[in-house]
C-alpha cells in the first residue's frame, strides 16, 4: 500500500511538471514588424532564433504589418471651430478676476453662451462697404482751388469744447445662470472669445460625471 501511494504521488508530480512545462512553452510574444518584402521575413526568423537560444520556453511570433500611410500624419478634415462644437465640457474665464465657470452642453457652445448672456454681435460688413465706396468717390474728386480755411483759437466759453470720453459700462445680463449673476453683481466682463474645451463625449451622462 505504501508503494502504491508513493507511485501515485510520483505520477501527480510528473503531471504537474508536465503542465508547467507546457504552460511555459505556450508563452508567446507578438512583435509588430514593418513589412518590407524579404527583409521583414529574414528579420523575423533571426528574432525567433535569438529568442529560442536565450529562452527556449518562449515562443516569438513576428507579425508583418504595412507601414502607416502618409494621411495618418496630416489632418485632412478642417478643424471645427470652438463655438460650433457640441457634446462638450467647457470652461469660461472672467476678464477681471480669477473666477471661472465650468459647464457641459449637448448643443453648440455658441447657443449655450448666448443663454448665459453673451451679447449678440452685429455684422457691420455693409457699413464697411459703404464707407470704402464713399472714400473711393471722394478720392476721385478734383482738388480744391480755394484757399485753405484759417483756424483760430476756440473760445473757452463756446459749446465746441471737447468733452471727456465716457467709459463703457458693462451691459446688464438678464441670464439667471452663474455667469449672469457674476456679471450683474460684480460688474465684470466675461471672456467669451477664449472658451476652453475640457472634455468631449456623445453620452450626456458621462458629460455630467
Amino acid at each position: 500500500q505504501q508503494q502504491q501511494q508513493l507511485q501515485q504521488q510520483e505520477k501527480k508530480k510528473r503531471k504537474t511538471t508536465n503542465n508547467i512545462t507546457n504552460m511555459k512553452k505556450t508563452e508567446q510574444i507578438f512583435i509588430d514588424l514593418p513589412y518590407f518584402n524579404k527583409t521583414t521575413e529574414q528579420l523575423g526568423k533571426k528574432l525567433i532564433k535569438i529568442a529560442s537560444s536565450i529562452r527556449p520556453q518562449l515562443q516569438v511570433q513576428p507579425i508583418p504589418r504595412a507601414p502607416p500611410s502618409v494621411s495618418t500624419y496630416f489632418t485632412v478634415k478642417d478643424a471645427i471651430p470652438t463655438q460650433l462644437q457640441s457634446n462638450v465640457v467647457y470652461k469660461i474665464n472672467c476678464l477681471e478676476c480669477p473666477a471661472s465657470y465650468i459647464g457641459k452642453t449637448v448643443r453648440q457652445i455658441e447657443r449655450r453662451t448666448h443663454e448665459h448672456g453673451k451679447p449678440l454681435t452685429i455684422n457691420n460688413n455693409n457699413q464697411d462697404q459703404s464707407t470704402t465706396t464713399g472714400s473711393q468717390h471722394t478720392s476721385d474728386r478734383p482738388k480744391r482751388t480755394t484757399k485753405p480755411i484759417e483756424r483760430y483759437g476756440i473760445d473757452s466759453n463756446s459749446h465746441y469744447q471737447e468733452q471727456p470720453k465716457q467709459q463703457p459700462n458693462v451691459q446688464p445680463n438678464t441670464s439667471k445662470s452663474a455667469l449672469g449673476k457674476h456679471t450683474n453683481e460684480q460688474q465684470h466682463q466675461i471672456d467669451w472669445d477664449t472658451i476652453k474645451i475640457l472634455d468631449k463625449d456623445t453620452n450626456d451622462y458621462r458629460l455630467k460625471i
